[in-house]
């Protein structure tokens, strides 16, 4: 089973590593980085990149993949109508954590190194809880040192940040989503610090991803499960050389085995 992963940035690959190790390690993981994503994104998405990432999402399906996910959260606005092109399952980083987040409750802790990705995690987790006829009551917690912290002090420091960080907000709410993809890679140490959940998107776009593609070990879902819980020529996806070769210098792909509103607002692109 082959699940596709789209970057816009290089920090997102090994937290998507890591998650698919963590729950769902019988995929076969390919990432795929257009960094182009990033450098050509304004403070909107156009009909360039959205047909950019509509035929990147179709290439993939079109090369094997048995799914695909979207790690560029700015991009979350194209999976609904790609549904319509492709027959495998296409989810964006949002879709599957904001289901579990609000599945613990109304509380919900929500922790962000930029301003702007907690304006999106709190639109899409609202928007999640009234399609289920919930509302939630969302606490933010935010942190402009996190990513500079890592970046110059390494991860200890940055996941003792993070812990503070939990330790913090956990008396006060049911769950607690780490809302960028680089936090993912401190969730195995941060879960020995509170009995809260945590989230992290990968890890809940893995394990949803596991659901769709397999009943039991080795039983494939019929191709059909085209759209999860609601309403995107032939060759397989080859080796790293030929897929740069195909997608030219735009799309790096590295390889391992370890719904949303059309106006919804977009943050900058960061690590999720």
């Amino acid at each position: 089973m082959r699940v596709v992963m789209i970057h816009a940035v290089a920090g997102s690959i090994r937290p998507a590593e890591l998650a698919f190790q963590d729950e769902f390690p019988a995929a076969e993981l390919v990432n795929l980085m257009d960094d182009s994503l990033l450098t050509d994104y304004g403070d909107k998405i156009n009909s360039r990149l959205r047909r950019r990432m509509s035929q990147l999402i179709c290439y993939c399906a079109e090369h094997g993949a048995d799914a695909v996910g979207l790690a560029c959260s700015v991009y979350a606005p194209v999976v609904e109508s790609a549904r319509d092109l492709v027959d495998i399952p296409v989810l964006s980083s949002y879709e599957a954590v904001m289901e579990d987040a609000v599945s613990y409750g109304r509380r919900i802790g929500i922790i962000a190194s930029v301003p702007a990705t907690l304006r999106d995690s709190e639109y899409y987790l609202r928007q999640t809880a009234e399609l289920k006829g919930m509302t939630v009551d969302p606490q933010f917690f935010l942190d402009e040192h996190l990513m500079q912290l890592m970046k110059v002090d390494g991860q200890e420091e940055f996941r003792q940040r993070l812990a503070g960080a939990v330790q913090q907000m956990a008396p006060g709410v049911d769950a607690i989503l780490l809302s960028q993809f680089s936090m993912a890679t401190a969730l195995a140490d941060l879960r020995k610090i509170t009995d809260v959940p945590l989230l992290s998107a990968p890890h809940s776009s893995a394990r949803r991803f596991k659901r769709l593609l397999t009943v039991e070990v080795g039983d494939r879902i019929p191709g059909a499960l085209n759209h999860p819980q609601h309403h995107t020529d032939d060759a397989p996806l080859q080796s790293q050389g030929q897929l740069g070769g195909l997608l030219q210098s735009q799309v790096v792909p590295h390889r391992s085995h370890e719904g949303h509103a059309q106006d919804a607002p977009h943050s900058e692109i960061d690590d999720r």
